[in-house]
């Protein structure tokens, strides 16, 4: 055995024992990556140096990078299966990252009759996306800041704080970052004006009848920022500036969709032209959602409050990277760090037809590591502790505190796409060779169907990007003067379509 096979060797131990860091109380998150599925991952780093010894750094990672064939899928995914008209997704550590640019950032329009208009504006490094549900992840760190500070008790009830939200008089704070609590209330994105969707949201009950597998919600974040705004007295927006977005120097992070709007109106991705097919055959176009505005209706009805807690935030790609290098740092200024990823809620469930499946796992507004794989929005080969979030447009962060691994993605699901079909409806898509489905229009026009990316988007994306930083970060360990000559290096990646 060379040093190189005992460094690998190591390697895979590291990560084979963090894996279960954070997860001491939830036996069912252990152990799910084996020695060999570790070894699988890193060995090609030692194949490489031993093969091409005379080779540079750069030269060795772009050697990893073909070799894993991510640049293929992700051709596969955008511009085969055209999952997502387009994407921006980073991968890296502390040390190193790689950025990959591919497909568009607005493919279309519509003239004053209706009409269907090709256009094409590619993605650039610096597309700003609707961060959806990402948001959620700034409202934990805002309240953990809080925490810190002295200013929330994670026992105290909302009610402690918003009085007038009586109905959740039982709920602790720590219930509903937790989502130990789901929170109902009316159809806020069905409101007719800012009044009534206010109104509903103060409305809002725990739903006390709820025993089912999947308890992530919008609503608990929703009233997590008026817990927020009345711990400090300040707008929830100015809260989330002062706390993350100004200390971690996040300059194209706006949480305002009138900034937005404004500020960066070139750079916003297009969400624009969603379809959806419902469940009683009816075809619907949302044709409203202008740049700067976020695509969720109730973040959208609710904007005259100011940003809301569950959706509305815009970023790009270099500041979800340093967000998440921020979290990864092990000298965050950032605050319980290693609390927010572990899994508060998941657990053995038996649903109406007796089949036993696991309830969702869920950290504080994020996701934890699920048992069964093709459910977890973390990579099984990450620590207990490591924190995902993901939105509804096919955005993603994961950052992993104890591997110092990271993942960032932005995406833009909803553009002149199906990106919900109704399950009785699914006949109705045209499924091609290549994985592209489908769905014809009465016009004769074919839609692509971006409904399922996000079960799509681990396959062809996440899950090469995280092992191509985790064969990265092993590389660095070797390259014993990595850490001086490429500290923040990163590298930037178009991938247009397949050569013809």
């Amino acid at each position: 055995m060379t040093a190189l096979d005992s460094l690998l060797d190591q390697k895979v131990l590291d990560f084979y024992i963090n894996q279960n860091v954070g997860t001491e109380n939830n036996p069912q998150q252990r152990n799910l990556y084996s020695k060999e599925e570790y070894k699988r991952i890193l060995e090609p780093v030692i194949r490489i140096m031993k093969e091409y010894p005379y080779e540079n750094l750069d030269e060795w990672r772009e050697r990893l990078f073909q070799q894993s064939g991510i640049e293929e899928k992700v051709r596969k995914f955008i511009y085969d299966r055209q999952e997502l008209p387009g994407t921006v997704f980073c991968y890296g550590d502390q040390n190193y990252s790689e950025v990959i640019v591919a497909g568009n950032s607005r493919e279309c329009t519509m003239d004053e009759s209706g009409n269907y208009v090709p256009v094409c504006i590619p993605m650039t490094n610096d597309s700003e996306f609707d961060l959806a549900s990402v948001t959620k992840l700034f409202t934990s760190l805002v309240v953990s800041k809080l925490v810190a500070k002295g200013l929330i008790d994670l026992n105290a009830t909302i009610t402690h704080f918003v009085p007038d939200m009586k109905n959740l008089k039982s709920a602790t704070i720590y219930d509903v970052l937790t989502f130990r609590k789901v929170i109902k209330s009316g159809p806020i994105e069905q409101a007719k004006s800012f009044e009534e969707a206010r109104e509903m949201l103060f409305d809002s009950y725990i739903d006390g009848s709820f025993a089912g597998a999947n308890a992530y919600n919008d609503r608990n974040a929703m009233v997590l920022k008026y817990v927020v705004e009345a711990a400090t007295g300040m707008p929830f927006e100015h809260v989330v500036e002062e706390l993350i977005i100004k200390p971690l120097g996040l300059t194209a992070t706006i949480t305002s969709s009138k900034k937005a709007s404004v500020e960066l109106s070139g750079k916003i991705v297009s969400n624009n032209y969603c379809y959806r097919l419902l469940k009683d055959g009816t075809i619907t176009l949302d044709n409203k959602v202008l740049h700067g505005m976020p695509f969720d209706e109730k973040a959208r009805i609710l904007c005259n409050d100011g940003l809301s807690g569950h959706a509305g935030i815009f970023s790009n790609i270099e500041d979800l990277t340093k967000l998440a290098r921020e979290i990864t740092s092990g000298t965050s200024q950032l605050a319980r760090i290693y609390e927010i990823g572990k899994n508060k809620t998941g657990e053995v469930f038996s649903n109406q037809d007796g089949k036993i499946v696991w309830k969702q796992h869920l950290g504080e507004l994020s996701y934890s590591k699920n048992p069964v794989a093709e459910n977890s929005e973390v990579h099984h080969a990450l620590s207990g502790v490591t924190i995902a979030s993901a939105g509804w447009n096919c955005t993603q962060l994961t950052a992993d505190p104890i591997n110092g691994i990271h993942f960032a993605m932005g995406g833009n699901k909803p553009h002149s796409r199906f990106a919900l079909i109704a399950p009785n409806q699914r006949d109705k898509m045209i499924q091609y060779g290549n994985g592209k489905r489908t769905v014809k229009l009465t016009s004769g026009l074919e839609v692509p169907v971006s409904a399922y990316t996000a079960w799509t988007r681990d396959e062809y994306v996440r899950d090469p990007a995280i092992e191509l930083a985790m064969q990265n970060q092993f590389l660095s360990e070797l390259h014993s003067s990595e850490k001086e000559c490429f500290r923040n290096g990163s590298k930037i990646r178009t991938i247009g379509e397949r050569p013809s």
